[in-house]
């Protein structure tokens, strides 16, 4: 039975907010307007409120569960954020800021979130306990997920398990990916500042050369992966800028390079940064220049927890047009969601969106990146689903 699958205006009702938040995008912690949409809609269900790092909003819904008032809390979380990006997009919801536009589904969840908020209430004498409802700013990048476990989630929920999704434009409408464990990588950027001496094109001896020692150093890290790190655990070291002098026939004071590493745990996240600065370090002293090195870890391994991971796939035959995607599902781009999940046990999967006939067959972060609408109820109904069966499980 498709209990929580919206229809009719419901349906109209998450397709309308998915469509005003994308034509009005805003980046981190600017969310203003966005927030203020999802505030209106939750104050019109009889909803309270409250502000959560600046732009995040955060409410709860209690069950009328014979034990709902002495239940747990779960969280359900979305985030709200755009990137700058200039949508390439003739759509009549396309964004209407220059330089900014959802590109990676982010108006969607907002979305999606909202209509389990209507669905979940319609439905509360189903919940064994409360549910919280988190709009998280700045995804992309600026720390959100951070900024609300310092603005107290944890204590202000009492939560003790979260769940959220991810629309992905990479998999077909409907294909729900669940896997156990690590599931999105740890994300870190690095810098190195290569310093020499400039010299005459013609006359190398006379210099300290930084542009061959970055370019061995580009090489040599290349062994990170293949060299250092357990041939059974994926790791990334991808340089993707480097930048020297402007002159063809002058050998430049400094070099500049740049890129981001990825790995599925914190042991490898480890292993990656020693090797990266001690190469740097070496190759530095073997073409007698300096180096600097700034590495940020930005993101930590999204880690979900089997039990959670396992109520999420027993949902799936109660959705209609939801289908179970490859097992053991993985990809190396980040989600700060990693931090709420090493907070608390949980699970963040991914639902397809993905559809040529529709126009949705764009890669996440690019300037037509289009999500199927057909995948918003079904997020809907997934979420609403996982957050039932989440309470009785915890009351079982």
């Amino acid at each position: 039975m498709a209990r929580f699958l919206p229809e009719g205006p419901a349906l109209a009702e998450v397709v309308a907010h998915r469509r005003a938040i994308h034509r009005h995008p805003e980046l981190a912690f600017s969310e203003h307007a966005t927030a203020a949409l999802v505030e209106s809609h939750l104050h019109g269900l009889g909803f309270q409120t409250e502000r959560i790092a600046g732009t995040g909003v955060l409410a709860f819904l209690t069950g009328t569960a014979h034990d709902a008032r002495s239940g747990p809390t779960i969280l359900l979380r979305a985030d709200m954020d755009a990137l700058p990006i200039q949508e390439r997009s003739e759509r009549p919801w396309r964004s209407v800021h220059d330089g900014c536009m959802h590109a990676c589904g982010h108006d969607g969840h907002t979305a999606i979130l909202m209509g389990v908020a209507r669905m979940l209430l319609a439905h509360r004498d189903r919940l064994r306990g409360r549910v919280a409802f988190l709009f998280q700013p700045a995804e992309e990048g600026a720390g959100g997920a951070n900024r609300v476990l310092e603005d107290g989630l944890l204590v202000r929920t009492s939560a003790v398990a979260a769940g959220g999704l991810h629309l992905w434009s990479e998999a077909p409408t409907g294909q729900a990916l669940i896997t156990d464990g690590p599931f999105m990588a740890s994300m870190d950027l690095f810098e190195i500042q290569v310093k020499g001496q400039g010299g005459h094109g013609a006359i190398p001896q006379s210099a300290r050369d930084p542009v061959v020692a970055a370019a061995h150093m580009v090489t040599a890290f290349q062994t990170i992966a293949s060299r250092s790190t357990d041939p059974l655990e994926a790791a990334v070291v991808t340089v993707a800028r480097m930048s020297a002098g402007k002159a063809l026939n002058v050998i430049p004071d400094s070099a500049e390079l740049g890129g981001t590493t990825r790995s599925f745990s914190k042991a490898t996240q480890d292993v990656i940064e020693a090797r990266l600065r001690a190469i740097a370090a070496g190759t530095a002293a073997t073409f007698g220049v300096e180096a600097t090195v700034a590495y940020r870890r930005k993101t930590i391994p999204l880690v979900n927890a089997p039990l959670w991971t396992d109520v999420a796939r027993s949902v799936v035959p109660s959705v209609p047009g939801v289908t179970l995607g490859p097992a053991g599902y993985r990809t190396m781009g980040a989600e700060d969601m990693a931090f709420i999940l090493d907070a608390l046990p949980g699970v963040f999967f991914f639902l397809g969106a993905g559809n040529p006939a529709v126009g949705a067959i764009h890669p996440h972060h690019h300037p037509s990146f289009e999500i199927d609408e057909a995948a918003l109820p079904m997020g809907v109904a997934m979420l609403s689903e996982w957050a039932v069966a989440a309470l009785e499980r915890l009351a079982s």
